[in-house]
């Protein structure tokens, strides 16, 4: 198993060098040192991931800084080290460049460097730079590598912030009903007993509280089976595919296919446009693809491409492609521009599925404010009802 070998070195100058070489043995290692002419001082094995750890914003951004500075014909360890000498030396992008900048004076090249860094960027974008350094249009590569990034992070934040309001309100009157269950109810209960006749509101709400307090433990038990199982499965892969298929073909198709699939043409059209073979190209975006069906369906259009139909056609195929990105799919066939006006394609199928999201949340805050808020109702009411009932009674005796 290759592994990864951090060493101090000395060049024929005797000067320092430090970075990072791939090897199975220390062996192997040494015997690539030299290769690189430099003397071993010292050699250890690093932990996994050849670099600091980056959030995607940070990570966006270095890609970013990175392809501006190519792009304005500054040479690739030239741009390493001005990121890496600036003036917050401590920032990660700049920690991010140092490590990169040992890898390449290891002998790798700028894909397996940024491949190695400890942040989920796929296989997809390592191609993409790796085809940007073979064209000759590294700058451009890296700037749609840090521009998918952008993108994948804003959609995930603006998912989030969709949802997070809805979910506050679901915990909160949760949390109120809690209140009630454990609190409030109980105390009504030395006033209720030897009490046959009591309303239907209040005795089902002494009856949910006394079963709650007595079974507490047991549910809170059973809950955290059911969502250790239900975890197992999504990893072993039992649920994620019905999920997913919910998700994609079930009430939420019209924004989860956006997403997904304007996702995957994204990376497709940059691929595409970095002189990656098409059907490589849809491979690489499968493998990095946030679905496993959508993977699955893309794979099918990549093995129909091979054999040379039409890639317009051969997307056509796959169920819940968007209609949008098959006919600028054919549009770019035919003009030529198929990369360009499948990346654009893309953000767009994107950015109207995140409208959609929005315009979902806008009307699910205020109608789970109205369903639950009516259901706090009930039960003060039914609570009120039984308190009122018994006054009634007491009064009457």
């Amino acid at each position: 198993m290759t592994r990864a070998w951090r060493y101090l070195a000395l060049d024929a100058q005797g000067r320092r060098r430090r970075g990072v070489v791939e090897a199975e043995t220390q062996a192997a290692a040494l015997a690539r040192l030299g290769r690189l002419r430099l003397t071993a001082v010292r050699l250890t094995a690093e932990k996994t991931g050849g670099g600091p750890r980056l959030s995607k914003r940070h990570f966006a951004e270095f890609l970013h800084d990175l392809g501006a500075l190519v792009s304005a014909g500054v040479p690739v360890r030239g741009a390493l080290g001005v990121l890496a000498s600036g003036e917050k030396r401590s920032t990660p992008v700049s920690r991010a460049a140092k490590a990169i900048e040992d890898q390449l004076s290891a002998g790798q090249s700028l894909a397996e460097a940024i491949a190695r860094l400890p942040r989920p960027s796929g296989a997809s974008l390592a191609a993409l730079v790796a085809a940007g350094e073979a064209s000759g249009a590294l700058g451009q590569a890296l700037t749609h590598g840090a521009d998918s990034q952008a993108e994948e992070l804003d959609a995930m934040e603006t998912l989030v912030g969709a949802l997070s309001y809805p979910l506050f309100i679901l915990l909160m009157t949760s949390a109120t009903i809690m209140v009630i269950l454990f609190f409030v109810a109980p105390s009504l209960e030395p006033l209720v007993q030897g009490n046959e006749r009591l309303p239907l509101g209040l005795n089902v709400l002494l009856e949910s509280s006394q079963a709650l307090r007595s079974r507490g433990g047991l549910l809170a038990v059973s809950v955290a089976g059911v969502a250790c199982a239900l975890m197992v499965s999504w990893r072993l892969g039992w649920l994620r595919r019905p999920v997913e298929g919910w998700l994609l073909d079930g009430p939420t198709a019209s924004i989860s296919r956006g997403l997904a699939f304007g996702a995957a043409m994204t990376t497709f059209g940059g691929l595409v446009s970095a002189k990656v073979p098409v059907s490589d190209a849809l491979k690489l975006s499968a493998a990095g693809a946030s679905m496993r069906l959508v993977a699955d369906r893309l794979l099918v259009a990549a093995d129909a491409i091979r054999t040379g139909v039409a890639v317009s056609q051969a997307i056509a195929q796959c169920r819940g492609m968007p209609a949008r990105l098959v006919r600028l799919a054919s549009v770019g066939e035919e003009t030529g521009r198929l990369g360009s006006m499948l990346a654009r394609g893309g953000r767009l199928e994107r950015q109207a599925s995140l409208r959609r999201l929005k315009r979902a949340a806008q009307w699910l805050g205020p109608a789970m404010i109205v369903l639950l808020g009516a259901l706090i109702g009930l039960i003060f009411a039914g609570l009120m009802t039984g308190v009122t009932s018994l006054g009634g009674g007491d009064g009457a005796v």
